[in-house]
Parts: C-alpha cells; structure tokens; sequence
C-alpha cells in the first residue's frame, strides 16, 4: 500500500524548484520523525509495561467515569457518603471496570497462567475487604483527579489475601482526562502490613502487660487483679469462654468465670478431669506443667467438653514448680487457639501466677497478724487477770482465813465430847476443802476471773461422798450447765453446796441405808440460775427451820444465801429437797 510517508523526497535527482513541492517534502520529513519518535515511545512504554517488577493493570473507566458524573449530576455533593449507604452502586461501579491488559509482574503476583485469565471485569480479584479504599478511589475519579495512591486489598487467583499498594494514573487526551487508557499499579505490601500488625499488636501487648504490672503492685486483692488479666486478656486473644481454677486444699476449685455462650457451660466434667490424678488433663497440667491445646475438639476421644466447644486450651499456672491454679479457654469454632496464643498469653499466666503467690501470702500473713494480736490480746488480757489477782490474793486468803477461823469458833461452841469434837473437825475439813478448791480451778483455768462450774460442783459432791462412805453407799446423779461463776460467787457457792451435800449424807440415810442424790444446776436466764440439790432420803420434819440457830449448817446455808442475793427454799418430795435461784455477776 501507497505511503506518503516512506516515499522518497528526492524525487528528481537534481530535486525540485517549485515552492509547493518543497513544502510537501518538508513536511513529510517531519511526520516521518514524529512517527518515529511514536515508535520508539511505544517500544519504551512496552518495555517498561512488560518488564516492570510492578503489577501493571491497563484499564478501561470510561463507563465509571460516565455513572459518576450521572450521580453527580443528580445532586450528590458527597460521593463518600453517597456510596457507603448505596452499596450495590458500589458493586456496579467495579463491574464497570474492563481489564485491558495486565503486565508479566502481574502474572507471577496473582499466580496466574496468562493474561486472558485477568481481562474483562476485575471479578476474580475484588474483594468485600477492599469496599472502603475502592470507594475512595471512586471519589477521586469523580473529582476529576489525574492521579490517587492508597492501600488496599486484593486477591489472588489461587485465594490468598494480598495488601496492596495502589496507584492511578489517568493521562490526559486533548486537555481532559483519558478514561479509557487508565494506568493502574500494584505493589504487595503483604509482609510490610504484617510487620506493622505485628509491631502494633507487641505494642498493645506491652501495654497490656503494664497494665498488668501496675495492678500487681497497687492491689493484692486476688480477684481484682484476675479480673484486670482477664480484661487484658480478651484485648489480645479471641475466646468463648475463660475459667480460672486455684488449687486449695488439695483440690482445684472454679474461682472466675466468663462466658459469650448463650447457655452457661457444664464445667462440672471438666472440674472432675481436673481434680482425677490418672485423668490426662491433670496428667499433663498438674504433673507435668504443661499446657494443654486441642485446635479441635471433635478430634478427641472421650472429651470432658461440650460438643458447643470447638476448641480448647488450658495452661498451668506454676509457683515454684508446682502447679497452684489453671486459667483455661473454650472457643465455638474450631482452630482458635494456637502455639502463638500460648506464646501471647504466657506473660499473662506469669502475671496471674504472681497474683495467686501474692494473695497467698498476703493471706497468711493477715493471718500471722491476726492470730499474734489475739495473742497479744489474751496475754494482755491475761497479765490484767493476774494483776488483779495478786491484788486480791492477800486480800482472799484473809478473808478465807478470818472465815475458817469463823467456822471454827462456831464449832466449837457445839462441842461437848470427843465424838462430836471428832465430826467437827471432819466438817470443818470438807468446809476448808471446798474453799481451797476453788484457788485449785482458779489457777488450772485459762480464765483466772471465772470457775467453770461443771468439774467444780463434781470434785465437791464426789469427794463428800468418799468422806462419808462409811456411813452410807450414796448415788450421785448429777445434771450440770456449762456455767461459770466469779471469784466472788464460787467461795459461797462451794460453802453452800458443801453444806447441803453433806447435810444429805449426814442426815438423809440412817443406818447405812442406800440413797441418791441429786445435783442440778441451770440457767433460768442469761442472769439467772438455780442450784437445785434433792436426795431420795428420809426428808426434812416438819420442824425444820432455816432460823434453827442450833443447827449450824442451817445457819451457815441462811448466810451464804444472802451473800448469793438468792432465795433458798426447802421441801420435802421424794426425800428432802434445797433449791437456790440466785443472779449471776458479770466477769
């Protein structure tokens, strides 16, 4: 075919004269160089295409560019907001994108075979993640802009997610804008948004684990501080359920608990794994110290679990090579959990071990504290006894004396033979004795101001009854509150008793007849109680009276009751009977 361009400007060998035909010649030298220039242009621009180590897409947006402008048109100052809540725009406007060609980089970066499998619409490789950056890459076609860079994402052919660097180039045709030819490139950026996920998520952790480290140091309240772990927790790992378990006294027991199931979870089996020495779980965990990771739970045999758990993973918590709790976790999906969340959650684990050895032994060291102040507390207590005990001592021991001198003097006024000097003193002595036993529970007692008065009226019945065996064989049968009487009441009380016990003994049974005696002693009230003593003896006569002043033990018995503040009585029943209600003192 005839070109003008190729043909030869020296047409004649001696050239040419005429004005015109220079001109032509002239200006077919000058196409023929741009022509040239074009070619060469094209075969930089093909090299550069082909050859690029950057993906290169050549598009067609010619139909995106037209929507726009229609929507614009229309009155939509905001594309942004427009298309966000105009999603299925969004979709057409990507389908509107026709693929013209793509570069070699753009094979080997999307696993491709060949180009054909690229051109037409971008189908294959938009993905749902990339809504927002395509949308404002939309935004700046719209405004008209020549050139816009942003990440994105992509997809490649085989499925892999890719980070993307994206740049747009629109170039200019006569004055506006090409839409037809638009130059797009591609960097993945896949292993630089990797690190800069994973510089950030070490960033977030470290500044979860200073959150952890301050609550160490500002609280040793265990629960407040598993509860901080635990929050920080969920920031960096993705979980259903988390339970901790804190081993005392001997077994493992559920101190915390959260779950995102709907349903509570069953923790009972996993409660028994736990505490069953043969079971695995404990195997490995309490024996060994081991974490335990099951990515799918269905893979088990013989799972303790919930079939609604998926996945599993529970890790010792260990102080001092010993494993005192575990903090497990439940997922609803299988997978997620992995070697890389242990790797995550061991200085949490760390943390929570701190906060279980802290509370320990804060725990026993409040206990330390509190048994030494009660200590301190019942050895002050017990010096202030003491003291007044030696204050009163000298001051008893007279007033016993002066009694027993008393006694004596009364006795001896009723004795006119041998034999009645002889019961006198044995009357005397029982007297003496119940007064000394009172000093004996005094001193044996761990409270030095009051007498427990079960052992007391006991020794006192007991040991009159061995006093005057030879007269009768005499049962005692014997009814005691836990009461507890002061100094100042027991001398009396032990007095009294000591003279209506041996009353009965002396009086009730003649000629060695067998007999009981009864001794009761209850409270009415908080401070009131009764001393009752009954014998199943011959009885009081009908002459009996408590102003007999022949009979001393009826007079001694008149005045030890009103040291009581009581009102004695006597009856005849079954035999004779003494009762005494009397008000108790305060220690």
């Amino acid at each position: 075919m005839y070109n003008p361009l190729y043909m030869n400007p020296k047409a004649h060998e001696g050239g040419s004269t005429d004005p015109k035909v220079f001109q032509l010649e002239h200006e077919l030298k000058e196409l023929r160089e741009k022509y040239n220039q074009l070619q060469h242009s094209e075969f930089r621009y093909r090299m550069i295409f082909d050859h690029s180590y950057v993906s290169i897409w050549e598009e067609d947006y010619s139909e995106v560019y037209k929507l726009l402008k229609e929507i614009k048109q229309q009155g939509v100052s905001d594309i942004v907001r427009y298309l966000h809540s105009h999603p299925e725009v969004v979709k057409d406007l990507a389908k509107l994108i026709r693929v013209l060609d793509v570069n070699n980089t753009t094979l080997q970066m999307y696993n491709a075979a060949s180009k054909e499998e690229f051109l037409g619409s971008l189908g294959k490789t938009f993905v749902p993640d990339s809504f927002n950056s395509f949308i404002h890459e939309m935004e700046a076609v719209a405004a008209g802009k020549r050139y816009y860079e942003g990440e994105t994402v992509g997809r490649k052919l085989t499925g892999e997610i890719m980070d993307l660097l994206l740049r747009i180039t629109i170039p200019e045709k006569e004055g506006q804008g090409d839409y037809s030819r638009v130059l797009v490139s591609l960097m993945d950026i896949t292993a630089r948004k990797q690190r800069e996920r994973e510089n950030i998520r070490l960033l977030r952790l470290a500044e979860s684990l200073r959150t952890t480290s301050l609550a160490l140091t500002a609280s040793l309240n265990r629960d407040e501080i598993v509860d901080i772990i635990l929050d920080e927790c969920k920031k960096s790992i993705t979980y259903s359920s988390v339970s901790v378990w804190q081993y005392t006294d001997t077994q493992f027991s559920l101190t915390h608990h959260r779950s995102d199931f709907v349903e509570p979870l069953a923790l009972d089996e996993l409660e028994k794994s736990y505490n069953d020495p043969y079971s695995l779980l404990s195997q490995t965990l309490q024996k060994k110290g081991e974490p335990v990771l099951i990515t799918d739970t269905r893979d088990v045999e013989a799972c303790s679990l919930e079939t609604r758990v998926r996945s599993f993973l529970a890790m010792p918590i260990i102080v001092r090579d010993a494993c005192v709790g575990i903090i497990n976790f439940c997922g609803d999906q299988p997978g997620m959990f992995s070697e890389e969340t242990l790797s995550t959650l061991e200085a949490y684990i760390n943390s929570a071990a701190v906060a279980l050895e802290n509370s320990r032994l804060y725990a026993e060291a409040q206990r330390e504290i509190s048994e030494r102040k009660q200590a301190e507390e019942q050895l002050r207590s017990s010096l202030q006894e003491k003291k007044i005990l030696l204050m009163e001592i000298h001051h008893r021991v007279k007033n016993n004396l002066n009694v027993v001198a008393s006694l004596l003097n009364l006795q001896s006024n009723q004795i006119e033979s041998v034999e009645q000097a002889r019961k006198a003193l044995q009357l005397s002595q029982s007297r003496v004795h119940s007064m000394a036993l009172v000093h004996e529970k005094l001193y044996q007692s761990s409270e030095l101001a009051r007498i427990d008065m079960n052992d007391y009226i006991s020794r006192i019945a007991e040991e009159l009854v061995l006093l005057y065996a030879d007269e009768a064989y005499i049962e005692l049968d014997l009814h005691i509150e836990d009461l507890a009487l002061t100094i100042t009441q027991a001398v009396p009380f032990g007095l009294l008793l000591n003279e209506v016990v041996t009353n009965s003994l002396i009086h009730a049974f003649p000629d060695g007849k067998q007999g009981k005696i009864s001794i009761r002693l209850f409270s009415e009230s908080k401070e009131k109680c009764t001393l009752e003593v009954c014998d199943t003896g011959i009885g009081f006569s009908d002459t009996t009276d408590l102003n007999d002043k022949a009979s001393l033990g009826l007079q001694l018995v008149e005045v030890l009751s009103e040291q009581l503040h009581g009102a004695a009585r006597f009856s005849n029943e079954e035999g004779a009977c003494f009762r005494l209600s009397f008000p108790l003192e305060p220690a």
